[in-house]
Formats: structure tokens, C-alpha cells, sequence
């Protein structure tokens, strides 16, 4: 204990002891670097976050509407194609019988939304087949 306070009090030959100028300044360098990026960093994890959510309010979207197309019987008559706005998303679906094989309604669910320059698009498909039984 006795050895700390001989290190930060003044050394026994008349001269003090401490930090020159140039390290103090060299530290506050060092530290003022460290967390300008660690702000970037947390800059860049708030943007890529608030991506993730609209990427998943998409998925909630196109995967309720999808839910709705399939529960519904092939013959129903709203099993067509149509779309809906939930903005900044626009939901489509298309509902098709092309295809090889017969009795079956092909659906895809799209969710778009423009983020800046860039349309993104959340794609689901799936098919409605005819009970053998009608």
C-alpha cells in the first residue's frame, strides 16, 4: 500500500512525478478515437435494427395473408387475386391455376416497401388443391 503513494507522490530527489503534457494528450487521443467508433458502431446497429423490424412486419404481413388464402376452400369465391395498402407496405397476392397439374391454385403473397432508393419485396407462395371427394 505504502508503494502505491510513492508512485503518484513526488519522487525523493526533488523532482514531481505525474504525466507530461504529450501523454496526457496522447490518452485523450486515444479515448476521443475509441468512442467515435463506438458511436458508429452503435449508429450502424440502430439502422440494421430498424431494417430487421421492417423486414419482419413484412413477414407479418404476407404470412397473415397467406394464413387467410389457404384456409379458404379451392372453390371460395374470394380465392382471386387482389391487393391491400398497409403503409409504408403494399400487400399483393396473385392467385393462378397455371401449372401442370389439375385441381390445384397456385398463391403468392408479396409485401413491398420502399426504403430510399430501394424497393424491398417479402415473397410467400403456396397452393389450394381441389378435395378429391368434389
Amino acid at each position: 500500500m505504502n508503494r502505491l503513494f510513492k508512485i503518484f507522490s513526488n519522487k525523493s530527489n526533488g523532482e514531481s512525478s505525474g504525466f507530461t503534457l504529450v501523454e496526457v494528450l496522447l490518452a485523450l487521443g486515444i479515448l476521443c478515437f475509441s468512442v467515435l467508433a463506438l458511436s458508429r458502431m452503435q449508429a450502424t446497429s440502430i439502422k440494421t435494427g430498424h431494417t430487421a423490424w421492417k423486414f419482419t412486419k413484412a413477414a407479418n404481413l404476407a404470412a397473415g395473408q397467406m394464413e387467410y388464402l389457404t384456409s379458404l376452400s379451392y372453390d371460395s369465391p374470394a380465392l382471386v387475386s387482389g391487393s391491400q395498402k398497409h403503409p409504408p407496405y403494399e400487400l399483393t397476392w396473385e392467385v393462378s391455376k397455371t401449372g401442370t397439374m389439375q385441381n390445384i391454385k397456385y398463391i403468392r403473397v408479396t409485401a413491398s416497401w420502399k426504403a430510399k432508393k430501394h424497393t424491398h419485396n417479402y415473397i410467400l407462395s403456396s397452393h389450394v388443391g381441389k378435395s378429391a371427394g368434389k
